[in-house]
């Protein structure tokens, strides 16, 4: 009867890592997929701030293209 009651013991404790090890996959998971949001919010917000840095340098080149022959 004993090897009964330390083998259940041993079954609970066995079901009780296999829970917590699911738990820690599932809050893995979510952090993978908060990470990958995050990442594809950067690269949105950096291909925004790129496009926006072309088109001010593109002004400052017409810019100081007109200036120039407006002065010569």
């Amino acid at each position: 009867m004993l090897w009964r009651h330390n083998l259940l013991a041993s079954y609970r404790t066995q079901w009780s890592c296999v829970g917590r090890l699911r738990s820690e996959i599932d809050r893995l998971r979510q952090q993978l997929a908060k990470r990958d949001v995050t990442i594809d919010q950067l690269r949105r917000e950096n291909f925004n701030l790129r496009n926006t840095l072309v088109h001010r340098s593109k002004f400052r080149m017409e810019l100081i293209e007109l200036l120039k022959s407006s002065f010569c």
